[in-house]
């Protein structure tokens, strides 16, 4: 009995530690892979993943994921031309909260609704802008706004 209940124990200790290793190596990523992960999980219409790409500020977007076929990433290409950058930390949201660190995307990506649209959005492409940031030193990345 005693060694049925180590060998419970040892399984429970092994499983804790297996998920801490997961979540160390999402906290990883790179600037890119976060937006990645983004639409990977719009697709998933997983709303608890995306909000793990994303900062505060963008939390609690209502997504419609009833509506929704697919939000297809197509194309993503590192903006570093410091036009978007520099208009994000001067008039958007950057100059507000002042991040450590910023990356922009321009992404290319497809919608489709059930109905021709939801969530703001008719079925279609779009080529957008993603300004990704690391809040302070040793944060991770995360998604603070998009558009344009």
């Amino acid at each position: 009995m005693k060694r049925k209940i180590i060998v419970f124990i040892v399984l429970i200790l092994a499983l804790a530690g297996c998920t801490k290793v997961n979540e160390q190596a999402e906290s990883n990523l790179t600037a890119e892979d976060i937006v990645k992960n983004h639409f990977k999980y719009i697709n998933e219409k997983d709303a608890d993943k995306i909000e793990k790409t994303i900062t505060q500020a963008k939390k609690g977007v209502t997504w419609e994921f009833e509506k929704l076929k697919y939000f297809k990433l197509i194309n993503i290409e590192e903006d570093k031309s410091d036009i978007m950058k520099d208009a994000y930390m001067s008039n958007g949201r950057g100059s507000a909260i002042k991040p450590f660190q910023v990356k922009v995307f321009k992404v290319n990506f497809e919608v489709n609704y059930k109905d021709g649209g939801g969530s703001g959005f008719g079925n279609g492409r779009y080529t957008w802008y993603y300004f990704v940031i690391k809040e302070k030193e040793g944060s991770d990345w995360l998604i603070d706004d998009w558009g344009v």
